[in-house]
């Protein structure tokens, strides 16, 4: 948590929203994400060869995969996806 704080007061975007997305993607995305990676999720985005380099392609990214883990946000909880991911893993 503590991190999250410090990434959104150096991106300005509130904590709130990044926890909501951190909530939101661990609860829909974890369980793939493990299956594909052996065993640790996150190296979904922090591999060398990892195809999402930009804030657009990151967007359509979660957009893909609302549709493989059959999960329905609303826009702003699409957003607070993407926020959180841009702020943990990217940084665009």
């Amino acid at each position: 948590m503590k991190r999250l704080l410090v990434s959104a007061l150096l991106i300005g975007v509130s904590p709130l929203v990044l926890a909501q997305g951190k909530a939101l993607h661990d609860k829909a995305c974890m369980h793939c994400h493990d299956s594909l990676t052996g065993g640790n999720p996150n190296n979904m985005y922090t591999r060398d060869d990892r195809q999402i380099t930009s804030l657009e392609a990151l967007e359509k990214r979660v957009g893909y995969c609302m549709q493989a883990a059959d999960v329905e946000w609303n826009q702003q909880q699409r957003d607070a996806v993407v926020e959180y991911l841009n702020s943990e893993f990217y940084l665009f």
